[in-house]
């Protein structure tokens, strides 16, 4: 198996005794979905067309989404 960089995807809330094993198999479900991504080599996304969100220009695609998927596509190394 190739080398993934390190990604924090620990959980950001407090975890009782009574609901550690789903918090365990919810951390082992998005390690499963990163390396998802990396063995696919890009992200698959789906949004909305719309100015303020994601526009599909040809020579310059742009929005706040794109912009966001894309810099988190950038982070992991790999495509959209």
């Amino acid at each position: 198996m190739q080398h993934l960089p390190k990604i924090d995807v620990s959980p950001r809330v407090e975890v009782s005794e009574h609901n550690l094993p789903m918090a365990r198999q919810a951390a082992r479900l998005r390690i499963a979905h990163i390396e998802d991504i990396y063995n696919r080599g890009y992200l698959r996304v789906a949004t909305r067309i719309s100015p303020t969100i994601y526009v599909p220009d040809a020579y310059y695609p742009h929005g706040i989404e794109y912009d966001l998927v894309q810099g988190f596509a950038d982070r992991l190394g790999v495509g959209v």
